[in-house]
């Protein structure tokens, strides 16, 4: 009996530490010149180490616990580095 009222209160503490929401970030990177894909392009969260690439069709995907609104710093050899503010993960 000791070993699961133990259990449940380690349950109790550990719960709300994974409800925190992990939200996915989706988008594509285009050249703003000819539109093109823009492919190996560094998309990270500002201020913070998380982060990630583009595919060879311009498209990412970040998946990150910080609250939102945040920004991207998106950034690549021979582009001119920039800042998008994100306010809703489900908006493009």
């Amino acid at each position: 009996m000791k070993k699961i009222t133990l259990l449940i209160q380690i349950l109790c503490i550990c719960a709300p530490f994974s409800l925190f929401a992990q939200q996915t970030i989706n988008g594509r990177v285009s050249n703003s010149l000819t539109g093109e894909a823009a492919y190996a392009i560094s998309i990270r969260i500002k201020d913070s180490k998380e982060g990630t690439f583009s595919d060879d069709r311009g498209r990412f995907q970040l998946k990150t616990n910080l609250p939102l609104p945040l920004i991207l710093s998106i950034s690549a050899i021979g582009f001119e580095p920039r800042e998008v503010l994100v306010e809703s993960a489900a908006s493009p």
